[in-house]
Parts: structure tokens; C-alpha cells; sequence
């Protein structure tokens, strides 16, 4: 037998409050207030926007830390500055190469790295506020419904049946069990990230990958608690290396024209401040020039992203190479390296 289902209409209904989907229903209510202002006798309403999100609160699902660039949330909310939770602005960036015993500061940080006028913040406060904005606009948000199955009309999305309620460990209806909604829109927006469950559906049922998928990857997030004094407020560093194998960065920095980008980075935004390799003290010449050598190894596979990243931007460097750190030199015992840097060329360290 079917289940009978209670049915509601809306006029937009996004899956998923997160920032993209509530930034959605948010710039859809100014859309329509900005409507109602303009003296035409069709008044619409942000009532009819619904927002589904399956945590028992906005932002209970956004547990990240984030470097936040404000110039789309300052065209969103004018004067965000007033009342969003920024943190901290942003006042150095680095890129460091760790090796098992000491670090290394890239002399120039490639430009997807730079975080000038971007803030540290935590991406639950920020979706908190954001919720509390959509809902001041009068858009409906049903929190701790998600959505379970997509509903077509033809080859077009209708709409969203939410999560039934009171199953079983094995998905069996208890003496609590509530059917989930049919949510019926004229406009359907998947907000719910790149591997949400809809939007895995959707992909497969439209065969919406193309010859160049997204590829994912498990990552680890750890909280530290840092000395005070040891960083300066504002201070973001991407971190690679040890103790990661730098095999690992050996594939083209970019792979063009493929189907695939050949980037294998593993890039960890850290707060923690490292001793570089100015704090080593190595006092005997020969073992200067060892350790010198072995980094000039673990250092010139992932150099070769520095390189491509600063041609991809037009840019010609000529740091001549690592002659201008001060601790190669000393621990070669030579004066700096005269080769420039070509893009494009055979340039090997």
C-alpha cells in the first residue's frame, strides 16, 4: 500500500542550509523585498521559500574553521562588518615545507595561497548568523528534515520527500512512525554539498559527470591548543610535506590539456608556529652540506608547484633558486646560484 503523504507547496524549496543554500534564500528574499519596493501591484512573498536542513539547528553540521573572502558576503549583507562573527582578519600568510626535523618557508607565496583582506572564522557561527538573517526575511527553514528521495514530474525535479521518522535500526516503522513530507516547488536548489545524497542521485540519474569527475579524499582535522605568544593573531600557514612522502607531489603541477589535473598536493591549513631552519644548529661543515643536499631533494619536487602556479599567473620570478635563503648558502659554503628561472624551460634543482 502507498504511503499517503502530506503535501506542501512552495515556490523554491533548497536542500540544505549550509552558506550556499542559506546565501540562496537569503539573496532570493532581497530579491523580492527590492520587488515589492518597486510599486508593482504583484506583491510576492519570501514565505514561499523553504529551506530544509536535517540538523536539529543551523549549524550543527558546519564544524570547519575557514578562511572567509568577504567580497561576496559584503554584496549579500552590506555592512556585514556590523554584525557577522568574524574572528580575525588575515595578516600573513606562508607556505611551509616540512621536513622530519626543521621547516621551510617558501620565499614568495604562490597566489592561491594569499590571504590578504579574507578573516579566520568559524564556519558554524557564520552559518548561525546566516540563519538568523534568512529567518528575520521571513523564510521558512524546517530543521531536522532531510530529504530522502528526489520527486520528478517528466524529465524536470518537482520537488523533495523528506526522511520518514520513527523507523527501526532496520528501517521498520515503530508505533511512532510519521511518514516524511512530499515538498512540491517550482524551483528545487541542492544545497547540500557534492556528495550529498540527493545530489549523487540526481548526478546518476542525469549522468551529469563528465570526463573530469571530482576525486575526493579523506582528510583529518585536528584542534591545538598553541602557547600564547607562539602566533600572531591573524597568521594562516598551508603546510605540506613530512610527514607525508614528497613522492607524492613528483606528477605535473598542471596537466594540460588532460583529462585530469595532475595536482597531487596535500595542502593542511595550520596555525602552528614551527622553528625554521635558521633554529638548527648543525656546527660540522660536512653535515651542513648532507642536510643541505637531502632537502634540496625533498624541497624540489613541490618547488616545481611554486614555479607553476606563479606562470599560471603571468608572473617571472627570479628568486635564483634557493641561493637567496641565507641557510643553503651557509651550509654549501658557496655564494648564491646565478641561473634564473624560465617558464617554460629545463630549469632542475
Amino acid at each position: 500500500m502507498a504511503v499517503q503523504r502530506e503535501q506542501l507547496e512552495a515556490d523554491v524549496l533548497i536542500v540544505g542550509a549550509g552558506p550556499a543554500g542559506l546565501s540562496c534564500a537569503l539573496h532570493l528574499a532581497n530579491l523580492i523585498k527590492k520587488h515589492n519596493e518597486s510599486g508593482t501591484k504583484l506583491k510576492l512573498s519570501a514565505e514561499s521559500i523553504y529551506v530544509l536542513e536535517k540538523g536539529r539547528e543551523i549549524g550543527a553540521h558546519q564544524l570547519s574553521g575557514a578562511i572567509m573572502n568577504p567580497k561576496a558576503l559584503a554584496e549579500l549583507v552590506p555592512q556585514f562588518e556590523k554584525s557577522a562573527p568574524l574572528d580575525t582578519p588575515v595578516t600573513d600568510s606562508a607556505v611551509l615545507l616540512f621536513t622530519k626535523n626543521s621547516s621551510f618557508r617558501f620565499p614568495i607565496t604562490p597566489p592561491p595561497f594569499q590571504n590578504k583582506g579574507n578573516y579566520v572564522v568559524s564556519l558554524s557561527r557564520i552559518t548561525k548568523w546566516l540563519g538568523g538573517l534568512v529567518e528575520a526575511a521571513g523564510v521558512n527553514i524546517f530543521k531536522e528534515f532531510g530529504g530522502a528521495e528526489l520527486l520528478y514530474e517528466g524529465d524536470g525535479i518537482a520537488g523533495v520527500i523528506t526522511e520518514d521518522k520513527g523507523l527501526d535500526k532496520n528501517g521498520k516503522p515503530k508505533a511512532n512512525y510519521t511518514p516524511g513530507y512530499e515538498l512540491r516547488a517550482k524551483v528545487t536548489v541542492l544545497a547540500e554539498g557534492t556528495r550529498g545524497s540527493l545530489t549523487k542521485k540526481l548526478v546518476a540519474a542525469k549522468k551529469l559527470d563528465n570526463i573530469n569527475p571530482q576525486s575526493y579524499g579523506i582528510g583529518i582535522k585536528e584542534l591545538w591548543d598553541v602557547q600564547p605568544g607562539r602566533i600572531q593573531p591573524g597568521y594562516v600557514a598551508h603546510t605540506l610535506g613530512w610527514p607525508v612522502s614528497t613522492d607524492m607531489y613528483e606528477q605535473p603541477a598542471f596537466d594540460w590539456p588532460g583529462a585530469r589535473a595532475g595536482v597531487r598536493e596535500s595542502a593542511v591549513r595550520s596555525a602552528r608556529c614551527v622553528s625554521d631552519l635558521e633554529d638548527a644548529s648543525i656546527s660540522d661543515k660536512d653535515s651542513r652540506r648532507r642536510e643541505a643536499r637531502s632537502l634540496r631533494r625533498e624541497v624540489a619536487p613541490v618547488w616545481r608547484l611554486v614555479r607553476d602556479a606563479a606562470h599560471l599567473r603571468g608572473r617571472r620570478a627570479d628568486h635564483r633558486r634557493f641561493g637567496k635563503l641565507p641557510r643553503f648558502a651557509a651550509a654549501e659554503r658557496h655564494s648564491p646560484g646565478h641561473e634564473e628561472w624560465h617558464p617554460g624551460g629545463g630549469n632542475h634543482l
